[in-house]
């Protein structure tokens, strides 16, 4: 009895949860682990990931986390069961809170966090959350090396999400065919394996891609057959079938599709604001800053896009941003922020111009790099400081600084990290 109670107890407790009702997930979870048996693993796990999600949605984001670390501390059974759903829902509530250092954090824990190792099929989701990270800071070179030399991922549904990942990267490179030979791989994948929900996300995320790329009838013609039905605010992953709704709608143009957007949007923020869902409410308060710019209302969007940026600063988020569009760019230079969130600002500013190169057919940086400039990415890639650099060249070290601020730009980079990735993946070091 116990066991048949405390299961339908944990699955209620998710339905709660889906429902927005934290008080009642939390409740009904607490009752389903003082009933299920410690031998119940998948149904304890499920009932310990629901009070710490329900605790995030409440607003404790530390109590979610601390929640987190003593089941990763008491849990007892196989890896791929117990530890590695709830270090999962550990990344998964830190992506909620737009919190990329501490979802960077846990990912790169090589060993063990909070008493539970990257076991198993750790290591693909480990290199999913280091590659979400990596990508939403603008990493591209790194972001991608990370989801290429991941193991094969094959627990709770990641391949799907790790393909839209990578497929993202690449048309932030600028390499829109293979992002969309990835999307199309994956969708019909799940047409063979009659994977409904799954396919639904597909869908999803080949519209928003085919917005990035331009091509907004087809983006269209997805929106045109989508029932969004009830609207779930757990969003979880990296895009969301509702938002690419509200972006095609403003892409549209019409007063029809502007006015549904506005009426989307407007839920979507009350919704998302009332569950702490920060990393979604960003996008929201963007895409409303973008609405109201094509509507004309300067001031509006410029307030929604303070609010946007503020909010999103402390992570780092950039591509957030950018894969909103070119037509974000003319709200993003109305703002007058402090000197923090400036250079910020201009960390999202710099990222718009790469994307832009990338996007408009750029060849890449190969033949770009002077000879000078390869000599210096070979000592940066032997990790020589630039003080070594200069004194193997015979240069000023001003001198170095500027070659290596021109590496940096020619390669699309951030740091010497980045740079020596990006320039092994174009196999530039070879000819150093």
């Amino acid at each position: 009895a116990g066991l048949v109670q405390g299961s339908l107890l944990a699955l209620r407790s998710a339905q709660d949860y889906l429902d927005g009702s934290a008080e009642g997930a939390a409740r009904c979870a607490e009752q389903a682990l003082a009933c299920l048996p410690a031998e119940c693993i998948d149904e304890r796990v499920l009932a310990q990931t629901v009070i710490a999600a329900a605790r995030q949605m409440a607003g404790d984001l530390a109590g979610a986390r601390q929640s987190i670390d003593e089941s990763l501390a008491q849990a007892r059974g196989p890896i791929d069961r117990c530890q590695l759903p709830l270090l999962a829902a550990r990344c998964f509530i830190d992506w909620m809170a737009a919190d990329l250092s501490a979802l960077n954090w846990v990912a790169n824990q090589d060993q063990r966090v909070g008493g539970a190792p990257w076991g198993g099929d750790g290591g693909g989701l480990r290199a999913y959350f280091l590659g979400l990270v990596q990508y939403q800071r603008n990493e591209l070179a790194l972001a991608e090396q990370t989801l290429l030399a991941a193991p094969a991922t094959a627990t709770l549904g990641y391949r799907t999400e790790f393909s839209f990942l990578l497929a993202a990267v690449y048309q932030a490179l600028g390499q829109a065919g293979r992002a969309t030979g990835i999307v199309d791989a994956v969708c019909q994948h799940l047409q063979q394996q009659d994977d409904l929900p799954a396919l639904f996300r597909a869908y999803a995320f080949r519209a928003e891609l085919a917005l990035r790329q331009g091509q907004l009838a087809l983006a269209s013609d997805w929106a045109s057959g989508f029932d969004p039905g009830p609207v779930h605010f757990a969003y979880h992953f990296s895009s969301a079938p509702h938002l690419t709704l509200a972006k095609v709608w403003i892409a549209e143009g019409s007063s029809e599709s502007r006015e549904q957007a506005a009426r989307l949007l407007q839920l979507l923020e009350g919704e998302l604001a009332a569950r702490h869902n920060m990393r979604f409410l960003i996008e929201v308060l963007a895409l409303q800053a973008l609405l109201q710019h094509g509507l004309g209302n300067e001031a509006a969007a410029t307030d929604l896009l303070g609010r946007a940026i503020a909010l999103a600063q402390p992570g780092g988020f950039v591509r957030l941003f950018v894969d909103l569009g070119q037509q974000l760019l003319p709200p993003l230079k109305q703002l007058k922020l402090d000197t923090s969130d400036s250079r910020y600002l201009g960390q999202i500013l710099v990222a718009f111009n790469d994307d832009w190169l990338a996007c408009s057919g750029r060849q890449e940086p190969r033949a770009d790099l002077t000879r000078r400039e390869l000599k210096i990415l070979k000592l940066l890639a032997v990790r020589l400081s630039n003080v070594e650099i200069s004194e193997e060249l015979c240069i000023s070290r001003a001198t170095v600084k500027r070659h290596t601020q021109n590496i940096y730009r020619k390669l699309r980079a951030s740091n010497r990290r980045e740079a020596v990735v990006r320039a092994r993946t174009l196999n530039i070091l070879l000819d150093a």
